[in-house]
């Protein structure tokens, strides 16, 4: 703990302590309720950045906060928090992302009361909020789910399981994060929302139950994926991380699924219909294949008016799709009995 100690106090401290983090207390490294220099504390921050001349002190850093013990953690804090926030909070995006492992590393060590005492935890969440803002670059996929895989992890530190700071936390993530900035602002990028679907089942087994405040926007664009359609040209590899999401989705909040079988029912039944005419065969369509049937098996488990599931004996909707065309839709509904075609 001494070399890392000295190493934090002689070559990183020295280096940002010209540009001390406004939110952060250079002295104990908790949350300030009000920033140094008050409101336009942020942009004399912004200034000199003497740190930036010495990349390779973002190595260091990362080192020593993933040898630090938990042990010695709370007494180097004030060591620790402040650049790594400075990393985090910084305009460019590029300091965004090597932040992260940082982060990620400091959670590893960081005992959950360590960072709600420190309001460290409140301090991260509005900085992954805005990190999800910057929606513009080649990198934005990468940033977006390490920035989702990252907040998972803070609120698993930091919250009691079933409790409402931990629903609450992961609401913002979900909502306000995915849904109402990524989805909202990115739409027109497919690899960007083709990350956030990637992360999704993580948020949705987290929330379980929970994540039934979000199925309508959520059925709404991973099914959209799923549908042909000219102006719709999913790659495969994003319609298949959306029907695993979906499946996810379906499973953590079936007793809300007969209010959404029929749209779900839907969009897959056109994606399968699609992959069936086209007469395409190779590995990634035999999978987004698997994934359609084994979310029709998901969906009638959690809708005992879809199929029975002890005898495999096809009723209602799964019966009609059979009298519409048993010959494309059989293997879909009773792959038990017929293979993918």
């Amino acid at each position: 703990m001494q070399l890392i100690e000295a190493v934090l106090t002689q070559r990183v401290k020295a280096v940002f302590k010209l540009n001390t983090h406004p939110k952060v207390s250079a002295a104990t490294g908790r949350s300030l309720s009000r920033p140094v220099g008050g409101e336009g504390g942020a942009q004399d921050y912004y200034e000199g950045q003497l740190w930036k001349r010495y990349p390779g002190l973002i190595n260091v850093l990362d080192w020593c906060v993933k040898h630090l013990k938990p042990a010695a953690l709370e007494k180097l804090w004030h060591l620790v928090v402040p650049p790594v926030m400075t990393l985090l909070d910084d305009y460019e995006f590029k300091y965004k992302l090597l932040s992260l492992p940082i982060v990620d590393h400091l959670l590893d060590s960081a005992p959950g009361e360590l960072l709600r005492r420190t309001g460290i935890n409140e301090l991260l969440i509005t900085s992954f909020k805005t990190a999800l803002t910057f929606l513009r670059a080649p990198e934005t996929p990468q940033l977006i789910r390490s920035v989702i895989f990252t907040w998972l992890k803070l609120t698993e530190r930091s919250t009691s399981p079933a409790t409402a700071n931990r629903f609450e936390q992961l609401w913002a993530l979900l909502g306000e994060g995915i849904i109402e900035t990524v989805w909202l602002y990115g739409f027109n990028d497919a690899d960007t929302i083709q990350a956030s679907v990637e992360a999704l089942p993580d948020v949705v087994r987290a929330l379980g139950i929970g994540a039934a405040r979000y199925l309508k926007a959520l059925i709404s664009q991973l099914v959209l994926a799923l549908i042909p359609a000219p102006e719709n040209s999913a790659p495969i590899a994003f319609q298949i991380s959306s029907v695993r999401a979906l499946d996810v989705l379906v499973a953590e909040c079936a007793p809300r699924m007969h209010k959404w079988k029929g749209t779900i029912l839907d969009g897959v039944c056109r994606c399968w219909a699609s992959l069936v005419e086209s007469g395409a065969d190779n590995t990634d369509v035999r999978e987004l294949k698997m994934a359609l049937r084994e979310t029709c098996g998901t969906l009638a488990a959690a809708c005992p008016s879809v199929a029975t599931s002890l005898d495999a004996l096809l009723q209602e909707e799964f019966r009609r799709l059979l009298e519409m065309d048993e010959q494309i839709f059989k293997a879909l509904v009773a792959p038990s009995s017929s293979e993918s075609r």
